[in-house]
């Protein structure tokens, strides 16, 4: 990092280039409902204590399975988006 003149000593929050780019709105909407899919604790949260000793590819899964989701939305969406852009209209 330090040869590459890197001082950040924190990684950039996607919530705020969100909002820097004027998407917040957007990204809390999206981040609410993808976020369970790419987050081990989501699953926890359902199985408590279970994982991962019962199921110790859990990680794995639900990497594939939010990979796929991810996808998915990317797929539906990106045909209205280059139609119409971000931004809704007020």
């Amino acid at each position: 990092m330090a040869s590459e003149g890197v001082t950040r000593t924190q990684f950039l929050r996607i919530g705020y280039l969100a909002k820097q780019v004027g998407l917040k709105d957007e990204y809390e909407n999206l981040n609410l409902v993808c976020s369970k899919f790419v987050h081990p604790t989501a699953w926890s949260l359902f199985a408590f204590d279970e994982l991962p000793s019962k199921l110790p590819a859990s990680g794995e899964i639900l990497f594939a399975y939010g990979a796929k989701y991810l996808a998915t939305v990317h797929a539906e969406i990106r045909p209205h988006v280059k139609k119409y852009g971000f931004r809704h209209k007020a």
